[in-house]
């Protein structure tokens, strides 16, 4: 019957192109292209003309795989600040989650992986192919065979209408040509599995008596043993299928993880490189915080009690994993770099609605039950046995999700009966004390866990894994700074009656710094304003500033790099020019005019009568008195006097009669010190002077600031 053998050949050929087809999609999907120009260009339309197909659009959606994976999935948990990048554990781990066995929601505790519906395509069409190749038509007693693909068709023209109605009717903008056509190819085959169905044969008349027998009727078709046999085979090319996939998934993923590893570890050493240069300004953005007063217990659980100069409270939760990820950084870098310098403070905040009321909702459902196990092991051993309940319960976090089970085991392993721990842990004083707890992270605002708090300021997410950030926080608060001032040796100099100074009242004793300076240097223009805004104020009146020109330039700096900036000896001159006929007065207003225009088109470009005028001077007077040699030769002198003293360029401050260490000249932990010593000799010399019968004796400038010598 010619008719049904092409009706089959038509149903094979509609298979294997549909399993081509969905090959094709298959790749698209996972290798963003085919290899096959025109294939692509039929997938792709232009944007620029308002097409809307897109293959790469459809595959890559929600349904574009099974299981489903969400678009993005959305949480209003203040479960935990986010980790940054910096941190390369974190970016390795991102990697291979891209690899990770997903759970079908639908199927409670199976794992499976996500895999392209084209996939799931190619091998249906393979299945289809395989049986019409292999049997082909069936006999009208052998009928029943015939269910089998036409049954799978018709689920897979199911499926069609299902994936028609997801692109046409829902919030895909974009709809997939060569999808379309393997659902064209799924339909024509299914119709011709309705004409492949077998009809009775009519009886034939009866033969006329001859000499030669009746033909013998036709064999029954498939045999049983064929049947079984390819649906057998069907079986074996699917799960072959699959597992090649798998296995090329597997392999590309090896691939891809090699080579992230390899970006990630060079970001990784790069981005630590810039944060090493800049690990100031992440200080600052950290000391600009609001300064919070947060109480701490005499029994809150600590560690190193006795250490003043950095104090960190910590607010966490024992189910949160960026918590545990953070008490195994404490435990293997914190600790090991501060020693017994750093305190560390413990308090709770569990993301449970069992005992905090002011999350959304139950997000982590043990975490109360963990929070009142810690405490219980406080109250019932002490400080010891609360920190080894909580390594224990960050080391065990997964088990806390059965907490009956875990939580009996825990006592035990801390030496403690489970009926008096369980006790403890459901105790009124249990339940207060996280209650006082939760209750204190809402009035500091908390903004999730784990939230740091050092020495009163919050530590922002962004520094918090970054390993050069602690170790400027270890450099400034527990000593190091002032170690390396106090590293520079004494310089011996002696100050100009008439050298330019800030104002202190006679009568008090005063600090006095000098300060090398250079009016075209915008960093010399940065430390003025530092020293104007944040160290005058800390010592309240009674810091002396005494100004030295250190121009880099070779117009009047032999010394000077270079001569890049001209302008910088012309401003030193004029500056001075105006403390000769002004006086101090004068001096600090002309200061202050040139660091204002210190970008250096603007020093070049300066009205120098104007200057006059602005300073109330005469202007052909101070013209001519800025090209003094008197004016020069000051000028030269400072100059002279910075490279005697191994001063480099500007600026430099000396205090005490020693250089502070460039680096340091803008930390305030460094100024902080230097006044609270200053502030402590002040202090001492005041109550030697109520004891003393007679008045102390006067006192020389530029002291050391020891407990000793009583005016730096």
């Amino acid at each position: 019957m010619p008719r049904k053998r092409l009706i089959l050949a038509f149903v094979i050929v509609s298979s294997l192109l549909g399993a081509l087809i969905s090959y094709n999609l298959l790749v698209k999907h996972e290798m963003k292209h085919t290899g096959l120009s025109w294939l692509d260009d039929v997938c792709e339309g232009d944007s620029e003309k308002g097409s809307a197909r897109s293959c790469d659009a459809v595959v890559a959606s929600p349904w574009g795989t099974f299981p489903p994976i969400p678009r993005e999935e959305s949480e209003d948990e203040p479960e935990a600040e986010s980790e940054p990048v910096s941190d390369r554990r974190a970016a390795e781990a991102a990697l291979a989650r891209q690899y990770a066995p997903r759970p079908l929601p639908i199927l409670s505790g199976i794992r499976m992986v996500p895999r392209s519906v084209a996939l799931f395509g190619m091998m249906y069409f393979s299945a289809l192919a395989t049986w019409y190749l292999a049997v082909g038509r069936v006999t009208y007693d052998r009928r029943r065979w015939h269910l089998v693909p036409l049954l799978l068709n018709v689920a897979g023209v199911a499926g069609v209408l299902f994936f028609l109605y997801l692109m046409f009717f829902t919030d895909l903008d974009e709809w997939c040509p060569w999808c379309l056509v393997a659902h064209a190819l799924n339909v024509a085959a299914l119709v011709g599995a309705f004409l492949l169905w077998p009809r009775a044969v009519p009886a034939a008349a009866p033969e006329p008596q001859g000499p030669e027998p009746a033909a013998p009727p036709s064999a029954s078709h498939p045999s049983r043993r064929l049947a079984f046999v390819t649906l057998a085979t069907m079986a074996a090319v699917a799960v072959a299928e699959l597992w090649l996939h798998d296995y090329a998934a597997e392999q590309r993923g090896r691939r891809l993880y090699q080579v992230g590893f390899a970006t990630v570890a060079k970001a990784h050493a790069e981005l630590e490189e810039s944060i090493r240069q800049h690990v100031g300004t992440l200080y600052a953005i950290y000391e600009q915080g609001e300064l919070l007063d947060i109480p701490i217990r005499p029994d809150d659980p600590v560690k190193n009690p006795g250490a003043t100069d950095a104090v960190m409270v910590i607010i966490t939760d024992f189910q949160c994993p960026h918590c545990a990820r953070f008490a195994k950084y404490t435990d293997e870098v914190l600790e090991p770099m501060f020693g017994e310098r750093l305190k560390i403070v413990f308090k709770h905040y569990p993301a449970s609605t069992e005992c905090n009321p002011h999350i959304p909702h139950n997000m982590h459902p043990a975490a109360c039950a963990a929070s009142r196990a810690a405490e219980a092991a406080r109250v019932l051993g002490g400080n010891d046995a609360f920190w080894k309940a909580h390594d224990l319960m960050f080391a065990n976090q997964g088990r806390l999700a059965n907490p009956t089970r875990y939580l009996p085991e825990l006592a035990k392993g801390l030496g403690f009966e489970w009926e008096t721990f369980r006790e403890t842990m459901d105790s009124d004083a249990v339940r207060n004390r996280i209650r006082e707890d939760v209750e204190l992270a809402k009035k500091i605002k908390l903004r999730g866990t784990p939230s740091l708090y050092l020495n009163g300021r919050h530590v922002p997410s962004v520094c918090r894994p970054v390993k050069v950030f602690w170790q400027e926080v270890e450099r400034r608060l527990t000593g190091k700074v002032w170690a390396l001032y106090e590293k520079n040796p004494k310089l011996q100099f002696t100050l100009r009656p008439d050298d330019p100074s800030t104002a202190v009242d006679a009568d008090t004793q005063s600090l006095t710094i000098v300060v090398f300076g250079d009016f075209a240097c915008e960093r010399s223009h940065a430390l003025a304003t530092f020293l104007h805004d944040y160290v005058t104020p800390l010592f309240k009146g009674r810091l002396r500033i005494v100004f030295k020109y250190l121009p880099d330039s070779t117009d009047c700096n032999p010394y000077a790099s270079g001569n890049a900036v001209p302008a910088a000896c012309v401003a030193a001159r004029a500056v001075e020019a105006a403390r000769v006929l002004g006086g101090n007065e004068a001096f600090w207003e002309a200061h202050d005019i040139f660091y204002d225009a210190r970008k250096f088109k603007m020093m070049e470009k300066m009205d120098y009568t104007k200057v006059a005028l602005k300073l109330k001077l005469d202007a052909a007077q101070y013209l001519a008195t800025m090209e003094s040699s008197a004016v020069r030769n000051r000028i030269a002198e400072d100059a002279e006097l910075a490279r005697t003293l191994n001063v480099g360029k500007a600026p430099a401050v000396l205090v005490s009669h020693r250089e502070v260490p460039a680096e340091v000249l803008f930390d305030k932990s460094f100024w902080d010190e230097a006044a609270r010593r200053f502030e402590a000799i002040v202090k001492a010399q005041e109550a030697r002077k109520r004891q003393a019968t007679s008045p102390p004796a006067a006192t020389q400038p530029h002291q050391e600031i020891t407990e000793d010598s009583p005016n730096p």
